[in-house]
């Protein structure tokens, strides 16, 4: 091997360390972006639980507030009226609170989603990054093997053309 083929081979070696460093930044950056998601997800359930015990307690207050207004109109606490209107206070308060989560469960599972679709494009693209190292080592190793068999460079030329991609 001559100088210029070393130089060529360290030279090919050098940029397949710099795609390699590249191919694992992304890698890194697409597993953080998969992180996030989950924590966005973990935010958007949290919300959630806290908007339906805010209107659990909203859905009491009303309770509270039917019954002043029932004593205020002299009814009977007892009545069924005034149990119809508690009963119908903190089932709609309760019934806002399922929604309320059903809706944040559905938004958490999208961004879950995504994660998911970070961390499998995260998978590929390590794959295809050691994948395209070990290729191009083996296309160095291979091109040497072939410039030191083959004594004429055109002859090589003409070979490599078939041989190293």
């Amino acid at each position: 091997m001559c100088v210029v083929e070393i130089a060529d081979a360290v030279g090919g070696i050098i940029n397949l360390n710099q795609q390699k460093t590249i191919g694992k930044y992304r890698t890194l950056q697409l597993i953080n972006q998969g992180k996030e998601a989950e924590n966005n997800a973990a935010i958007v359930r949290q919300e959630g639980i806290e908007t339906a015990r805010r209107q659990k307690l909203n859905a009491i207050l009303n309770m509270a507030k039917t019954k002043t207004n029932a004593a205020a109109n002299n009814l009977a606490m007892s009545s069924e009226t005034v149990l119809n209107l508690e009963n119908d206070d903190i089932m709609q308060g309760n019934l806002n609170a399922d929604e309320t989560l059903k809706k944040t469960e559905r938004r958490a599972e999208q961004y879950i989603k995504t994660a998911n679709n970070y961390y499998q494009n995260a998978a590929l693209n390590s794959f295809q990054t050691k994948r395209n190292y070990r290729t191009g080592i083996f296309s160095l190793g291979a091109k040497s093997i072939l410039e030191s068999a083959v004594p004429y460079k055109s002859s090589f030329s003409k070979i490599s053309k078939f041989l190293i991609k």
